[in-house]
């Protein structure tokens, strides 16, 4: 017995319904991070405040857009990150940062695969990073600048790292690092008690690298991050 035309024309609508549902109507989870907004952050060394930090995230697309200005002592300077909205792989990431009183860098790293690669402006050619040894992902964390030390926990999580590559664009410089996942370090006073830590240690030409991020685990919201050895310790201004 043959389908009327009505019975044929439903059931077409109904797979061609369903085909665009597989195939476009999903998307990738976004990982969990800190959500849209503003974030202020004061910057410590020796107990005594040398810095400010302000950091924008917005999500926009698969991409999310994190923007910094940090001010030490009257200069300013700024980082624009660009991560993915799925895993927080970076995708680009550009500082800019006085060299002297008359000289301002302007640093661009691509990341791919293998590292990632910087161009300077005002200058030819470029700088390749690759990978350390035992590692699969390049993290951007530069100096005492929120941008990276902020999405690391949160990256972390989403690309299950246990050990990882840090690039340093300031220094142009990369290094092993691993989480310290059987470090129980001591609450500092003002952390919330919902926060949990995440240690980092690894080698460095200049000495071990070695800090604490506290953060809530619910928002990935960064509070505080300590850096013993450079007597530093960043503090997020809550309301």
């Amino acid at each position: 017995m043959s389908l009327s035309w009505k019975t044929q024309f439903a059931a077409c609508a109904t797979l061609a319904f369903v085909w665009m549902g597989a195939s476009v109507g999903t998307s990738p989870a976004a990982a969990l991070s800190p959500s849209d907004g503003t974030y202020a952050f004061t910057v410590m060394r020796a107990g005594q405040k040398s810095g400010d930090s302000t950091v924008t995230v917005k999500r926009a697309g698969a991409t999310v857009a994190v923007h910094e200005v940090e001010t030490f002592g009257g200069t300013a300077d700024t980082v624009d990150e660009t991560l993915d909205l799925g895993n927080l792989a970076p995708q680009g990431y550009v500082s800019s940062f006085p060299l002297s009183a008359e000289v301002r860098v302007t640093a661009h790293l691509a990341f791919y695969s293998g590292g990632a690669r910087q161009t300077v402006d005002g200058t030819s050619g470029a700088t390749d990073f690759r990978l350390e040894s035992g590692t699969t992902r390049v993290i951007a964390i530069d100096g005492a600048m929120m941008t990276g030390f902020l999405f690391l926990p949160a990256q972390v999580k989403a690309l299950s790292l246990n050990s990882f590559t840090v690039l340093s664009p300031s220094r142009a410089d990369t290094y092993k690092c691993r989480v310290d996942a059987s470090a129980n370090p001591s609450r500092p006073a003002g952390v919330p008690a919902a926060d949990v830590s995440l240690t980092v240690d690894g080698p460095s030409p200049g000495g071990n690298v070695h800090f604490v991020e506290w953060f809530d685990p619910q928002t990935m919201v960064v509070d505080e991050v300590d850096v013993p050895a450079n007597q530093v310790t960043i503090t997020r201004t809550r309301k």
